[in-house]
């Protein structure tokens, strides 16, 4: 069973050490079995993962735009995709770059410039038990989470949070 050794905040970032085992490396040195999680600006933390093996903790890569008719993630590199202000219909087109890693999240957080703006997605996004949603709330936040599946070579659909 492990102990906790040491509880410590790097920016936005909370890690609570398991191990004593540091790492080398860029980013912030966190040891083996260390827990990241990230605080989400109201004093909560979500779990970002647990580190098996020597891992450095790099920050969220966010793609972030005001407002785009097309969007193209980068499947390997992004992490989230933030449009804070979008201003006509996007279409999200499936991502570029190399093949994720099984599992990998992707999450999408929309907010239009006022008007209700439509949404498009391109074939490697499907529902995965929640439907995707086709258009956003004025003014409101929209927050949409997929999960890569190596199998089918998809983006499920897992979760969607629409401000109210």
């Amino acid at each position: 069973m492990a102990s906790i050794l040491d509880i410590q905040t790097v920016g936005d970032v909370l890690v609570i050490s398991t191990d004593t085992n540091p790492t080398s490396g860029g980013g912030t040195d966190a040891p083996v079995g260390s827990i990241a999680l990230c605080e989400d600006g109201s004093g909560m933390f979500t779990k970002i993962g647990v580190l098996f093996t020597d891992w450095a903790i790099s920050p969220i890569n966010v793609q972030s735009l005001a407002s785009a008719a097309v969007v193209t993630p980068v499947g390997d590199v992004n992490d989230a995709v933030s449009v804070t202000a979008l201003g006509i219909a996007m279409f999200v087109a499936n991502p570029s770059g190399l093949v994720p890693q099984n599992f990998k999240i992707l999450k999408f957080r929309i907010k239009d410039n006022g008007t209700i703006r439509a949404l498009s997605w391109d074939t490697q996004y499907v529902p995965m038990g929640v439907d995707i949603p086709l258009s956003t709330v004025p003014n409101k936040i929209l927050t949409i989470a997929f999960i890569y599946d190596s199998v089918s070579l998809t983006y499920g659909c897992v979760a969607v949070a629409q401000e109210v």
